[in-house]
């Protein structure tokens, strides 16, 4: 009864109340698996129900766990380049949910970046590192936000990890920065450079992209870059795996 009083047919007939309550299963387990970006998970849950991820009946099925106290919502804004993403997170009551269907609940990358990174204090750098996370996987990359090193020497934990393995070519691992600051940054190619022998950056803008990489090339720093405002012209519905994550390689 605690379960099903979460998922009540209100009307519905059988179809369009299994339907609601698939996807709401849907959301509970992304959520508890640690995705939390809003626009993510329309598109994972559109690809599996077959529906474009712009339909309002997603809206609807958020609206109503929200009004469920299963989840809530907030969203993260930034300007040049102006855009912003809606966030979701378990409620109390989600989480003990989630535990009632078996399902052992991660850390959100939100929450990583705020224990790790001080997340809350720069916004727009979590916001910057969450938008460059979640484009690298929608082309088939695998992403994780302030990754663990093992056995490695650096002065600092990279921003973001990408992966990815190619037919008949060695498995890529690139550790990346997500810049939004205007400061001088020798140290941190450096380092980079020193981790993996290039440096690899998201800037804020294009703009700022040909900085940086000038900033590289000056001192002889070979590398990959890429930035916000390039990364989100490309509509999501539109993205594949051969969609190129880099602007430039130099």
């Amino acid at each position: 009864a605690r379960f099903e009083s979460h998922f009540p047919k209100a009307g519905l007939n059988e179809t369009d109340w299994e339907r609601q309550v698939r996807r709401k299963l849907y959301v509970l387990y992304l959520l508890s698996q640690g995705l939390d970006i809003r626009l993510e998970m329309d598109y994972l849950i559109s690809q599996v129900e077959g529906v474009s991820s712009r339909t309002g009946a997603l809206r609807r099925v958020y609206d109503s766990m929200v009004d469920k106290n299963l989840i809530s919502r907030n969203v993260l804004e930034m300007s040049a380049p102006n855009t912003s993403l809606a966030m979701l997170q378990l409620t109390e009551d989600g989480r003990n949910l989630c535990l009632i269907l078996g399902w052992g609940v991660a850390e959100t990358e939100r929450q990583r970046m705020n224990r790790l990174h001080q997340g809350e204090q720069f916004p727009l750098h979590t916001l910057g590192v969450m938008i460059f996370a979640m484009h690298a996987r929608l082309r088939g990359y695998q992403a994780s936000v302030m990754p663990q090193l093992e056995g490695v020497q650096t002065n600092a934990i990279p921003d973001v990890c990408v992966a990815r393995s190619l037919p008949e070519q060695q498995p890529e691992t690139i550790y990346v920065e997500v810049e939004m600051s205007t400061k001088e940054l020798d140290e941190k190619w450096r380092n980079q450079a020193q981790l993996q022998s290039r440096v690899a950056l998201c800037a804020r803008n294009a703009q700022r992209r040909a900085r940086l990489i000038g900033d590289c090339k000056l001192k002889k720093l070979h590398g990959v870059a890429t930035d916000l405002e390039t990364l989100i012209s490309c509509k999501v519905p539109d993205i594949t795996h051969n969609t190129p994550l880099w602007a430039e390689e130099w």
